[in-house]
């Protein structure tokens, strides 16, 4: 059902993880766009959906840029010690 090495839970955690950072992002995003940028350079207000546009384009590149687990918890995965 799932890929060789990598068991329900781990990937649930993973997917729930994942969107955890978008809508936590987008939040941050669409608060700090709002307050920071309509009122100091007298931008255009944005939407929710364009915040999670923006964070999910970010999470984007950064898989493109750095694929793998190669990240601060590289350790702790069991793919690397094999």
């Amino acid at each position: 059902m799932f890929p060789h090495k990598l068991n329900g839970r781990r990937w649930l955690t993973g997917a729930v993880a994942v969107g955890a950072v978008i809508v936590a992002g987008s939040a941050f995003a669409l608060w700090s766009w709002n307050t920071l940028a309509v009122d100091l350079f007298d931008a255009p207000r944005i939407a929710y959906r364009h915040a999670v546009a923006v964070v999910m384009s970010v999470l984007f590149v950064k898989w493109l840029l750095f694929p793998g687990n190669r990240g601060r918890f590289r350790h702790m995965s069991k793919e690397v010690a094999e």
